[in-house]
């Protein structure tokens, strides 16, 4: 039973993640996290994670970054990331939209024609 309970929480919670469906009962919007392709952000939340899900795990990849999650931009798109403390608990504790973009195109050195 206990089982059945563990596997409907995670098809629910990952059905509510990648449905794109508000996470915030008050309508406010997600705290948003902006960072470029290539580039890393540290996320410090203050809890042990002990469960994680991105909808969209072609945009962002986590990396354990020791005392904190470490975010990294893949590819240009938004993602809803949510992290969990309680294993138990059906919702996220802190859920954010990740929003990568494109690097700026790196300049090349002129040349100078002779």
């Amino acid at each position: 039973m206990v089982a059945m309970r563990r596997w409907l929480c995670i098809f629910f919670l990952a059905g509510f993640m990648a449905a794109g469906l508000p996470v915030r009962a008050d309508g406010e919007a997600l705290p948003e996290i902006r960072i470029k392709v290539g580039e890393a952000y540290q996320l410090h939340l203050g809890f042990i994670i002990v469960g994680l899900v991105c909808d969209d795990t072609s945009v962002v990849r986590v990396e354990d970054g020791g005392d904190h999650l470490r975010l990294v931009g893949l590819a240009p798109g938004r993602t809803k990331c949510g992290f969990w403390s309680n294993p138990k608990s059906p919702a996220p504790s802190k859920v954010y939209e990740v929003v990568v973009t494109r690097a700026p195109p790196k300049l090349q050195p002129s040349r100078v024609n002779p």
